[in-house]
């Protein structure tokens, strides 16, 4: 989801570059999980703080986000050979 985010914001950039701003911003995302402040817990137990900030860090989710978005590059790389 992240990916194509950054493809509709800026459709012109290269494709390499919103794959790693992608994961740019998961990992960072994921690293914020470690960072522990009263305001940031108190969100992280709404609904919208677990979806979007999530609720403990992961080191398989880090692998998880590079495999996303290699994914959404190579979707994105293969519908533009269709001409798509």
């Amino acid at each position: 989801m992240v990916y194509w985010i950054a493809r509709l914001i800026a459709p012109a950039s290269p494709k390499l570059r919103a794959a790693a701003i992608t994961i740019a911003i998961c990992f960072a995302i994921e690293f914020l999980k470690l960072w522990h402040e009263p305001h940031l817990d108190a969100f992280r137990q709404t609904m919208p703080g677990k979806l979007i900030l999530g609720s403990g860090f992961h080191t398989l989710n880090l692998v998880c986000y590079v495999m996303g978005a290699g994914v959404g590059l190579l979707i994105d790389r293969l519908n533009a050979k269709k001409g798509t």
